[in-house]
């Protein structure tokens, strides 16, 4: 899926207005696992800023009256279940920390995926757009979106 710059805009507006993002810094990000600035190289700390953005979206999706019904996110939170708990698991776990910094960093990729296993979503989701239900974003699904945004975005790993 190739994003232009007004679908991030858009997303990134739907996001703020929805009240779930969860804006961060690198600062806020270093408080959230205990960490002082260098004891963690950026790429983790960048992963980890765009997680919870991304989580705060598609918990926004999940509260949403039409996308709660739809198979965007029945398609996207196992999608980023899978990313944070095999691929930025596995590099945090190969990570030169203490055990007791790692314990922290995996503590926050528990709640991140607990979040996204929360979210309350249909019991027979169907896709709104098909069903002329959804406009946001154009052709574009919101929450297939986050998966797309998060990919774009995701830093080079070291």
């Amino acid at each position: 899926m190739k994003l232009a710059r007004r679908d991030f805009l858009s997303l990134g507006a739907v996001a703020v207005a929805s009240g779930m993002f969860q804006l961060t810094n690198a600062k806020t990000v270093h408080a959230q696992v205990g960490m002082q600035k260098g004891e963690i190289p950026d790429y983790f700390l960048n992963q980890m800023r765009a997680f919870n953005q991304v989580v705060g979206a598609l918990v926004a999706s999940g509260n949403d009256e039409i996308c709660f019904k739809c198979i965007g996110p029945e398609y996207t939170n196992p999608k980023m279940v899978k990313i944070m708990d095999k691929k930025f698991r596995k590099e945090v776990q190969a990570l030169a920390l203490p055990e007791d910094k790692k314990k922290a960093i995996f503590a926050k990729i528990d709640k991140w995926i607990d979040t996204l296993e929360g979210i309350k979503l249909a019991k027979e989701p169907k896709c709104m757009k098909t069903a002329g239900l959804c406009t946001i974003g154009g052709e574009m699904c919101l929450a297939k979106a986050q998966v797309a945004l998060y990919e774009k975005v995701e830093p080079k790993a070291p």
